[in-house]
Formats: C-alpha cells, structure tokens, sequence
C-alpha cells in the first residue's frame, strides 16, 4: 500500500515538474526543479498522509457529565423534636411578647416545664432557639447568636438557701470567664455584656432531687425574683443594651414511665408532686406573668407523641419547605410512619421517634 502510494505520488509530482518546466523555459534546470520541488511536496505529502492516518481513528466522545442531582432539602435537626409541641411554644412565645412590652424586659423570664425524661427536654430548648427566637428578635438571624449556659441540678436540697446558692455556683461554673464578684451582680454583669439575649438552662433530675412542697416556688423561682437589673455601665457598647435578654428555662425530668405496665400519676409520687406544683403554679399565673415578681410561665408538660401529630407534622413540615407530594406520595410516606405505632397507643417517646421521622424525611426528599 506504501509504495502504491509514492509511486503514485512520485509519478504526479514530476508530471507537475515538467509542466513547470516547459511552462518557464528551465528545461534545463529540470533536475534542480525536480529536487526543490519534490521536497516540497514530499512534505506536503507526509502531512496528507499523517492526516489521513490519523482521520481513520474514530473520534471517542468524552462521557457526558452525569446530570446534577437536585439540591437536597436541608432539615435543620431540632425540626423533627417538634411535633405536638405547637402548644408550650405558643404559650412561650405570648409570655416573651407580654415580656417585652413592659420596662422589665431585661430582668429574668422564668419558664417552667415538665415531662419525663425521654421527651426530649433539651431539644425542645434548641427547637425555641433555632426557630421561635429568631421570629421575635429581629437581630437574631443564627442560633450562635444566642448565648446558652446549661446546669445540671442533683441533690436539690429543701433548704431554700442551700439550694439557691447551689444554682449560683453551678453558673458561676459555666461562665468562661469568672465574672468580678461571686454574687448575682457579678454573674449579671457579665451576661449583659454578652450584647446578645441569655438562655440558662436549668435541667432538674426530680427522681435524684425529690422535690417537695413548695420547693419550686420557694427555691428556683425566688432565685430569679431578686435577680439584679444590669446597670448602664455593664455595657461595653451602649448600643448592646436593646439586644440583652434573660431567659430561664427550668425542665423537671420525671422518671421514665414508658417502660411501664400501668402508666398512671399518683398525688404521692414524685411526679405527682412536680405535676401539682406546677398546675397550681400555673393557675396562680393565669391572670399574669408577674403574679411572683419576676416573669414566670408554666408551659403544659411534654408528653409522648401520637399517631395523629406525628402525621400533621409531617405535613406542616413539607408545607413549610415547599415539597409538593402526590397523594399517593404522601401516603406512602405516612405509611411508613404507621408501623412505629404498633403496640404504642398512648403514644412514642419523642428521644425514639425523631430520628425515626429525620430517617424517613430525608430519604424521601433525596
């Protein structure tokens, strides 16, 4: 095949040699055309012929890139900690509303709530935090925009001094930085320079303290009723002070009933007290906040989910984030949920079913 092609070649480059030739009178030069000219065209030969070569290669498309996946739903985790808690964060954010419109606002808002302890005491905080909080404060935009101290009490004394000293120390604790003094003036000082709203978190173990009588009245809340308001001067920047908030949650854990056989609240028992205590609490708030100098709210006690909320949950929630589903789609999704309540008519611990229903969620938005 090669030397079919440069006889070919060979043959076509000297008849176009002696057509020059004849053409410019250089007969006589026809050896010397026939090399400056073969050359040339030697090499525009070779070029042809590489050409040709490479051209018999098909050419292989590269592999398209795969198609973008569609952005993932984004499901902030204290979302799935809030089904059926629509009431306490209604009543909490009507008491935060009547806070603010007084001229005590930077003075401590009390908030009181019990539950046993697998309901989730924590994250109903976090859900407050993330999305109930930025909806009442304008300049919250992120929760790292609020400052959380969390304290654990155990061996609550009866003794109201004991006690309340007890809960001092704890936070002086938590403070990164020892505050000047070792007293509540010290403490608010350096909480009001935080330029930012406050959450302490007070998370009381009832089944290791054993609250009794007024305990609750005479020793957490009477803590807060003479708590100090932050003077002018504790301000690094005068314009921080519109942006200092106190609250105080305090969460009573019971001990954990869901385990057993007959689930029922006795006067006498731990839970019975708490539960009383805070319902005659609650009454004596009814016609305001400020019923115990200082502003308290008794929020209703969180309690196992249902079937039913845990399905409106669902909804609201795809609602909020614009997922439009079929109805065949959101059958199948609330079908999923069904199962889990299987032998738990009075409802599913919300430690147990919130990773349940983020599994669930996430699976079917990806």
């Amino acid at each position: 095949m090669w030397k079919f092609a440069l006889s070919n070649i060979n043959t076509i480059l000297n008849t176009i040699v002696t057509i020059l030739s004849t053409f410019f009178s250089f007969t006589s030069l026809t050896k010397g055309w026939n090399l400056l000219l073969g050359i040339f065209f030697g090499l525009v030969a070779i070029l042809l012929i590489i050409r040709f070569i490479l051209g018999r290669f098909k050419t292989v498309n590269p592999t398209p890139p795969p198609p973008p996946e569609p952005p993932k739903t984004f499901w902030p985790p204290y979302l799935f900690y809030l089904p059926n808690r629509k009431e306490q964060t209604a009543k909490l954010s009507n008491a935060i509303n009547e806070h603010e419109q007084t001229g005590v606002k930077q003075r401590p808002l009390v908030c009181l709530v019990g539950g046993e302890y697998q309901e989730s005491h924590d994250k109903f905080k976090d859900c407050f935090v993330g999305k109930t909080l930025p909806t009442l404060y304008r300049w919250i935009k992120h929760e790292h925009d609020v400052k959380c101290f969390e304290l654990t009490m155990c061996d609550c004394s009866p003794d109201r001094d004991e006690l309340q000293q007890d809960i001092l120390n704890k936070l002086i604790e938590k403070l990164s930085h020892y505050p000047p003094e070792n007293t509540k003036a010290g403490v608010t000082q350096f909480l009001a320079e935080q330029g930012q709203p406050v959450i302490v978190y007070i998370d009381i173990l009832i089944e290791d303290c054993q609250p009794v009588n007024d305990i609750i009245e005479k020793g957490f809340i009477e803590f807060w009723r003479d708590w100090p308001v932050p003077q002018a001067d504790y301000f690094i920047n005068q314009e921080d002070n519109a942006h200092y908030r106190l609250l105080v949650f305090m969460c009573f854990h019971y001990p954990n009933t869901t385990q057993r056989r007959f689930q029922f609240t006795t006067p006498w028992s731990i839970q019975g007290k708490v539960t009383r205590q805070l319902n005659r609490l609650d009454k004596q708030l009814s016609r305001s906040i400020y019923w115990f100098k200082v502003g308290t709210v008794v929020l209703p006690q969180l309690e196992s989910i249902k079937k039913e909320a845990a399905i409106e949950w669902l909804r609201d929630e795809c609602k909020n984030h614009q997922i439009t589903f079929s109805y065949d789609r959101l059958k199948t999704i609330e079908a999923k949920i069904r199962p889990f309540y299987q032998g738990h008519s009075n409802g599913i611990p919300m430690e147990t079913l919130a990773p349940q229903l983020q599994k669930i969620l996430q699976e079917s938005t990806t």
